[in-house]
Parts: structure tokens; sequence; C-alpha cells
């Protein structure tokens, strides 16, 4: 923080910006391994999924004691909607999608 200090970013909108894009970066870095790595066994997918699906779970609780601070009932309502928006997506993309060259599950992803 005391680099954006340095930086004086006083303005919210600029301090997001700034923020999304050094997380846009550091999640392409975290890609840039598998440009050399050809193959990766299936029992580190599934420890690597599990590992996610765990950070994820903990961020989405997180979120949502934090967000309950400020209003529950707008919590509340935000997380169902984020749930119903994952189901009819799913429900959606459940059939044959094509993308490009990329075909089934990988282009529902």
């Amino acid at each position: 923080m005391e680099f954006l200090r340095a930086l004086s970013v006083d303005h919210p909108a600029l301090l997001v910006l700034i923020l999304a894009s050094v997380t846009a970066l550091a999640t392409g870095l975290g890609a840039l391994p598998f440009v050399f790595i050809k193959s990766v066994s299936p029992r580190v997918t599934a420890n690597s999924n599990a590992v996610a699906a765990g950070l994820m779970l903990g961020a989405t609780f997180g979120l949502m004691v934090e967000g309950t601070a400020f209003g529950p009932v707008q919590t509340l309502v935000g997380a169902q909607l984020g749930v119903l928006f994952v189901l009819v997506t799913a429900r959606l993309l459940s059939h044959d999608v094509e993308i490009a060259d990329v075909q089934g599950a990988g282009a529902r992803k």
C-alpha cells in the first residue's frame, strides 16, 4: 500500500483499476509455467483443484461475513443471485458448445 500512497492514488476508481490490473497480471503469470510443462498427472490436477476449491470457499465465506456487517439482507440477496447466475449459465451451456476449434467441456469452461 505504500507504493500506492507514493503514487498518490486518491480516487477510489483509480485504485480499483490499479489493483485489478495487478490481479490480472498475477493471474497471467500464474499460468506461465504451463507454457513449459506439457503434461500434468491426474493426481497433481486433483490436488490442485482441491486447493483451489478450498481457497475459493474460504474467500466466499470471508466476503459473506464482511458483507453482513454492511447489510445482511443485501448480502443474502447477492449470494442467491450469484448462485442463480451459476445455475442458469450451467444449464444454458449444458448442450454441446463449440468456440473456434474448442468443443465440449473445454468450450464450456
